[in-house]
């Protein structure tokens, strides 16, 4: 029984969360309701309670499982190189560019949260040492400016390929972690 209701609440929070997708197709963030949602997922609004506070924490979940999509490609590219880690990044980031565009556009918040899992994986995986918080602020800052330019890349300003984004964006980061102090 325990695990039906598990089955069943899994089922519908993902439910919740494919209609705020589809929502943010069609409006911004902040102008969609919990009335929106729930009439979206056909479900009613003691049912997205029972789940959520809020449509900021179901934005947040929503959230969360891109970024664990973006980790599981880096797990499971884990004995490959960091260039077909990045590129199989950018492909995912370039397939879901909708969604992508809009939480990045919604709020610093998920930009800043992209850039500290791009810091922890990097750190994880040996490129970045744990002990030395200047190079840490350079990760950051080429998390940044690589994100900047991954958007237009999605938004269609570049018609680069993934291999060709990887190339520029590891060329770039080469500089900036090959600056001296």
């Amino acid at each position: 029984m325990a695990e039906n209701e598990n089955r069943r609440s899994k089922m519908t929070r993902r439910l919740f969360r494919d209609s705020l997708k589809e929502l943010l197709v069609e409006k911004e963030f902040g102008r969609i309701s919990v009335n929106e949602i729930c009439k979206r997922a056909d479900m009613n609004r003691s049912t997205f309670y029972a789940h959520y506070a809020d449509q900021y924490a179901l934005m947040r979940e929503v959230e969360d499982e891109f970024l664990e999509c973006l980790k599981e490609i880096i797990r499971q590219t884990g004995q490959e190189s960091f260039y077909t880690q990045y590129v199989e990044f950018l492909r995912f980031v370039h397939e879901n560019g909708r969604l992508f565009l809009l939480m990045t556009n919604r709020n610093g918040l998920f930009r800043d949260r992209i850039g500290e899992t791009v810091c922890d994986l990097l750190q994880s995986m040996g490129i970045v040492p744990k002990d030395d918080p200047f190079f840490v602020y350079k990760v950051r800052y080429a998390a940044a400016g690589s994100l900047w330019l991954v958007e237009k890349w999605v938004d269609g300003s570049d018609d680069a390929t993934a291999e060709e984004m990887a190339d520029l964006l590891i060329r770039l980061f080469g500089e900036i972690g090959n600056d001296t102090n």
